[in-house]
């Protein structure tokens, strides 16, 4: 009931109840406030429904060897609905690590590598898309995104933490199978053509999880999310305050400290950075991002790199992202702007660098 029709309401009652006598008034004037006061709280209980009180939830785990986070934003009457959906998520991300993981045994990327110069293994529906997206990347990149560079990987030690400096001989080796061109996909089969060789995903593995999450979320109705894969974040509409997701952007030097806050809605964004993954040998600092030209670790002037892609231009944003990311490392600012320039969509790229003892960031953006 609108207020004009309970003013109308109102001035009835006043008019009739003028007439009355005054015991008659009296039963009327007490049956008339309680139904007044049930059609006032009726209104305000309509009005408080129509505005459900936001909640968060959030979950977190571990998969694909880094720590994941899940936050959607509900109501309690979707609560159990979206926890389920979170759930789910979860479990695809999971699903995704049983098969891409250099680590398992039985993932279908250790089963293909294993095979390796001896038979061609038929690769799972992800994978196979995966690594479709992974050899555009190498074409994309001046040939440093390299999804075969398990080998190279390998002889550092960066699979089982044994750290080590190889030999120029094993480093060569390691070279010549780092060479996607060996990679050989027929029609639901992956062959790799010398023994020795490995795939390993970790250059977009993560991002293309996140994009596959994310698609989990919003094929069941989440609107609001943002889901952060070891630092890998992808974000859709908004916080619980109603305010675009927050992002920092750590400082390479000091990872307790953020030099940049980033507001985050409906896009993903990625750092890739070697204070992660690294180990010291005779005072030398030596990162797990690895110049397939050289077999060794890149040596750059960057210290890490950011990129910021919307959702709506790329069908795996996030995947994306992550391989531009590790690319990106490695190569100059010219042969950056070349490749983003490349996509026809905006690409954003935040570059820290060390110069003559102080931080230096560059913003780059594509032309589009």
């Amino acid at each position: 009931m609108t207020l004009l029709k309970i003013s109308k309401t109102f001035y009835v009652f006043l008019n009739i109840f003028y007439k009355m006598n005054k015991y008659i008034k009296l039963i009327t004037l007490i049956v008339f406030l309680c139904t007044f006061s049930l059609i006032l709280s009726s209104c305000a209980k309509k009005k408080g429904e129509a505005i459900p009180k936001k909640i968060e939830i959030k979950k977190t785990f571990y998969s694909m060897g880094t720590f994941w986070e899940i936050k959607v934003i509900s109501t309690n009457k979707n609560r159990l609905k979206d926890l389920k959906t979170v759930d789910l998520a979860i479990k695809r991300v999971k699903k995704l690590d049983d098969i891409l993981s250099d680590f398992k045994v039985s993932s279908n990327v250790s089963l293909i590598n294993r095979y390796s110069g001896i038979k061609p293994v038929k690769a799972d529906p992800s994978l196979l898309t995966l690594l479709k997206m992974s050899l555009k990347f190498y074409k994309l990149t001046y040939n440093v995104f390299d999804v075969a560079i398990g080998p190279t990987m390998k002889i550092w030690g960066f699979y089982d933490k044994h750290y080590t400096i190889p030999s120029k001989k094993a480093i060569n080796r390691a070279v010549y199978l780092d060479n996607p061109l060996f990679i050989k996909i027929r029609g639901k089969t992956v062959f790799l053509e010398k023994k020795g060789m490995m795939l390993d995903f970790g250059g977009d593995g993560e991002g293309y999880g996140i994009d596959e999450a994310l698609d989990t979320l919003m094929s069941r109705g989440i609107k609001n999310a943002l889901i952060n894969g070891g630092g890998e974040i992808t974000a859709i509409g908004k916080d619980a305050d109603g305010r675009r997701w927050k992002v920092g952007l750590l400082d390479p030097l000091d990872r307790n400290k953020i030099i940049k806050v980033i507001r985050l809605t409906n896009s993903s964004v990625e750092t890739s950075a070697n204070y992660e993954n690294h180990f010291f040998y005779k005072g030398k600092s030596y990162g797990h991002i690895m110049n397939p030209a050289t077999g060794m670790p890149a040596e750059t002037d960057t210290l890490s790199d950011t990129i910021i892609v919307k959702n709506k231009d790329f069908k795996f944003p996030s995947t994306v992202a992550d391989a531009l990311s590790c690319s990106f490392f490695i190569l100059n600012k010219k042969q950056i702007s070349n490749v983003i320039n490349k996509f026809k969509k905006p690409v954003k790229v935040i570059l820290i660098k060390k110069l003559k003892g102080h931080l230096e960031i560059y913003n780059l953006s594509s032309n589009s």
